[in-house]
C-alpha cells in the first residue's frame, strides 16, 4: 500500500514550464481577489453572478460545518473564510497519503459601490454557501417644474 500513485494529477513531473504555468494560472484566475501569500491559506472555489437587482455568490466549502464559516463585508469587500476545527491527531494510524487540505480557507473580492449591506442573506447547505447581496435601488432623476412669476 505504500506505492499509491495519483494518475490524474494534471501535472507532469518532467514538464519544463510547470512552475511558470502555475504562477501565471494563479495570476489570471482571479485578479480582483486579495491574496496573502505569506499565510498558508487555500482559496475557495466560487461563482459570482450579477443581475439588475443583486449579486449572487456561491462558494464550495466541502467538509466545513456552518459554525466554522465567517462572512464579512467591509467597504464593499466581501470576505469568506473558514477555519476547520482540528480533527485530532492521527498518531495512532500510519498515514500513507495525505492530499486533502486541512487548514484555513479564505477568499476576498471587491463588489460594486451599489450594494445594500443591511439586506444580505446567506444560506449554507451540503457544503455550499450561497449569498445574495442586493443592490441599492437606483435613485432616478426627478424632474422639477420651475414656475416663473
Amino acid at each position: 500500500m505504500n506505492n499509491l500513485v495519483r494518475i490524474a494529477d494534471g501535472r507532469r513531473p518532467w514538464g519544463l514550464f510547470s512552475d511558470v504555468d502555475g504562477i501565471l494560472r494563479g495570476f489570471y484566475d482571479s485578479p480582483v481577489s486579495t491574496w496573502d501569500t505569506s499565510v498558508d491559506v487555500r482559496r475557495l472555489a466560487m461563482d459570482v453572478i450579477e443581475d439588475d437587482t443583486a449579486y449572487v455568490v456561491t462558494a464550495d466549502m466541502p467538509g466545513i460545518s456552518r459554525d466554522e464559516v465567517s462572512v464579512t463585508i467591509d467597504k464593499n469587500v466581501l470576505t469568506i473564510s473558514a477555519t476547520p476545527k482540528d480533527k485530532g491527531s492521527q498518531n495512532e494510524r500510519k498515514v500513507l497519503r495525505h492530499e486533502r487540505y486541512s487548514g484555513k480557507y479564505a477568499r476576498s473580492l471587491r463588489l460594486g459601490e451599489d450594494i445594500d449591506e443591511d439586506q444580505v442573506s446567506a444560506e449554507y447547505r451540503d457544503g455550499v454557501l450561497r449569498l445574495v447581496i442586493p443592490k441599492k435601488a437606483a435613485v432616478a432623476p426627478r424632474e422639477v417644474e420651475v414656475k416663473i412669476n
